[in-house]
C-alpha cells in the first residue's frame, strides 16, 4: 500500500502475481504448521501484512486461541479502525517510521506521515507491544531537526522505553545512486535518539559489537547480547538483578 522509491524488498513487493509461484493457504494449516515445528508463534511480514488484513485476523484468532505469540511487521500506513480490528490480536509489532517529512512520504512513498502517527498512537493503546523502525538514508530522512523532532515525538506520545531501531541502507531499487549508510551516520542518529530520551536505541543491517543489544537504564548492565539472529539473555522474568523492570516481549 506504499511504493517506495528505496524499497529494501522490491524484488518481493514489486513482483507481478503472475511471475510468483503460489497457492492458499488457509488458517487451518498455518495453525497445522505452527503446531509441528519448534516456534512460539507467527510473524506477519514481507510484503505488507496490512493489504491482508482479514486474513491476519483469521490467523491470529486461531493460533492465539493455541497459545501461540503474534507478531505484525508492518510500514503503519492503516487507518485507526483497522488497528483495532487487527492489533487486538497482535502480542508485539515493529512498525517503519520512515521519515517525519510528510513530503518525504509523498515523494518517496507516494504516502503520508500523518495516518502513521496517527496508526503508532492507536497500536500502542491496544496494548500491543510496539517497537520502531527507521531505514536511515543518507541525505532524505537523516537531517539533524528530522531526527530530534522524530525521536522526541516518539518520546511524548509512545514512550521513552519504546524500542527504536536505525537500520543501515545500502543501495537499491530505485536509489542505487545513494551510497550505503555509514557507522557514523547511525552513530550520529542514535546519539540524537539517546540525547532526547529513549531509552533502548539500536544499530541494525550493519556490523555491530555493541548497538544492538540491550542494557539496563539503570545500572548499565549487559542484559541482551545479540550477534546477528543469535541472542544471549540474561533477564530474569522480565527484569535486571539491579530490580529494573525492563519492557520486552519474550
Amino acid at each position: 500500500n506504499l511504493f517506495c522509491t528505496f524499497c529494501q524488498n522490491w524484488d518481493i513487493a514489486r513482483a507481478k502475481p503472475e511471475d510468483i509461484p503460489a497457492r492458499y493457504v488457509s488458517p487451518e494449516e498455518i495453525e497445522s504448521t505452527v503446531q509441528q515445528s519448534d516456534v512460539i508463534g507467527v510473524a506477519f511480514t514481507y510484503n505488507e501484512p496490512t493489504i491482508f488484513g482479514e486474513y491476519v485476523v483469521d490467523i491470529s484468532r486461531l493460533v492465539k486461541s493455541r497459545g501461540y505469540k503474534t507478531v505484525m511487521v508492518s510500514n503503519g500506513f492503516i487507518t485507526p479502525e483497522a488497528v483495532k480490528d487487527i492489533y487486538p490480536l497482535i502480542d508485539a509489532a515493529n512498525i517503519d517510521l520512515k521519515a517525519f517529512s510528510n513530503d518525504f512520504y509523498r515523494k518517496e512513498c507516494k504516502g503520508q506521515l500523518t495516518p502513521v502517527l496517527d496508526a503508532l498512537v492507536e497500536i500502542k493503546k491496544q496494548g500491543t507491544f510496539l517497537e520502531i523502525t527507521t531505514l536511515v538514508i543518507p541525505g532524505l530522512n537523516n537531517m539533524e531537526h528530522d531526527i530530534d523532532r522524530m525521536t522526541r515525538w516518539i518520546v511524548e506520545n509512545l514512550g521513552k522505553e519504546t524500542p527504536y531501531h536505525i537500520s543501515a541502507f545500502y543501495p537499491s531499487y530505485q536509489m542505487k545512486h545513494i551510497h550505503r549508510t555509514t557507522k557514523s551516520e547511525l552513530d550520529f542518529v542514535k546519539n540524537i535518539a539517546d540525547s532526547n530520551g529513549l531509552q533502548y536505541v539500536y544499530e541494525g543491517n550493519i556490523m555491530t559489537t555493541t548497538e544492538s543489544n540491550t542494557y539496563c537504564p539503570s545500572c548499565g548492565k549487559l542484559l541482551i547480547e545479540r550477534r546477528g539472529y543469535r541472542t544471549v539473555n540474561n533477564l530474569d522474568k522480565n527484569q535486571c538483578s539491579c530490580g529494573r523492570e525492563i519492557p520486552v516481549e519474550l
